[in-house]
């Protein structure tokens, strides 16, 4: 990795520590990092997966994407019902025990 990187990566989790109080994301390379620094995430992706077990095993929900291949008339009910399960305020997970093995 060049150093320009490991410069962009850690001022990308500098960025996250100081101003996030919410991040939504389908990335395990943002959501992670975000967890364990106690920002709340609200994750998307495969629940079947097996990439995202670690998300599922830290004890957060894996909201699926929702199928957008469909008639363009339906994609805005679609997107409209797929949204309004979410808690878009959740708490930080504790990982503090996990962090300790």
């Amino acid at each position: 990795m060049s150093k320009y990187k490991l410069l962009v990566y850690l001022k990308l989790l500098y960025i996250y520590k100081r101003y996030a109080k919410r991040v939504v994301t389908p990335g395990l390379h943002c959501a992670l990092p975000c967890i364990a620094m106690g920002i709340p995430v609200i994750f998307f992706g495969d629940p079947d997966d097996y990439r995202t077990s670690i998300i599922e095993e830290l004890g957060l929900e894996i909201h699926k994407i929702p199928n957008l291949k469909t008639t363009r008339n339906s994609i805005g009910k679609e997107l409209e019902n797929s949204f309004d399960y979410i808690n878009w305020t959740p708490d930080p997970i504790d990982i503090h025990s996990k962090k300790m093995k």
